[in-house]
Parts: C-alpha cells; sequence; structure tokens
C-alpha cells in the first residue's frame, strides 16, 4: 500500500523536540496547526477549524528542523499522510502523522529580493531540484 502524499501550511504549534534513535539516527517531531479560515455572512474572516498535523523528520532534515524553526514559525509541510484511528476514554479519536519529505517557509508578499533570499532555510536536503529523498538542496526555483 502506498500513502498519500500531502502539502499543507501550517503554524509550528511548539518548538521541534530533536532525538535519535538507538542507532544514532536523529529524528525530530514537531506539530503544524493548519487553520481553515472562511468569511463568514458579514464578510469578515473567521477560523472555523483547525487540522492538527503530528510530523516527523528524519537525519539532517530532522537536525535542521530543530535548529532553524520554532513555535509560531509559518511553515510548508510536504509528506507522507498517516491516520491513526484510537480510542482513549471511551471516545474514539484520529490523529494524522506525516513523515516530512520535505519543510519550506513560505516567501510572504512585499518582501524585498534581499529578504527573501535571506529566509531560504535550507531546510530541504535533496539533490533533486524540488525535493526528495536525497543529499543536500541546492537549486532554487526559477522565481
Amino acid at each position: 500500500m502506498t500513502l498519500p502524499t500531502i502539502t499543507a501550511t501550517g503554524n509550528l504549534a511548539a518548538d521541534p523536540e530533536l532525538r535519535s534513535t538507538a542507532n544514532g539516527t536523529a529524528v525530530a517531531t514537531f506539530t503544524v496547526a493548519c487553520n481553515d479560515n472562511r468569511k463568514n455572512d458579514r464578510g469578515e474572516w473567521e477560523q472555523v477549524g483547525t487540522t492538527w498535523l503530528r510530523c516527523t523528520a528524519w537525519q539532517q532534515r530532522a537536525e535542521l528542523v530543530a535548529e532553524q524553526l520554532t513555535k509560531g514559525d509559518t511553515v510548508t509541510i510536504t509528506g507522507r499522510l498517516k491516520q491513526d484511528d484510537y480510542e482513549k476514554d471511551g471516545a474514539k479519536h484520529t490523529a494524522y502523522q506525516v513523515d516530512v519529505i520535505e519543510v519550506a517557509r513560505p516567501i510572504r508578499p512585499g518582501g524585498s529580493r534581499r529578504s527573501a533570499a535571506a529566509g531560504r532555510t535550507g531546510l530541504s536536503t535533496s539533490s533533486e531540484p524540488w525535493g526528495g529523498p536525497s543529499a543536500p538542496h541546492t537549486q532554487q526555483p526559477p522565481f
């Protein structure tokens, strides 16, 4: 079975937690809160819900996430989505887990070319132009 790939943008709910597995592999866990905002009947934006994505990054990406991201940062993640159904205190719950393939910070409107370049985090660790499973990211998108 192949897991679905998801791309989502949200804010870190807390600082990433970095640890190592028994064999020394770095792993970072963090939660991304994806808010659903809609216009109400008065034409005002309001938050109508939040989807919480528990994320796991591995190896060099884990180390970069832990070094460069903090609570409140806006990020865009891409990864493999897993659904976890469980029961707690007699109530059924669903949690979503993302095995992270790519992490990026969005570029904000009104920023200068200099600030946009400075905002590149190097969180992508792929030799493929826009993401993937190997080596350091060296190319930038053609904007």
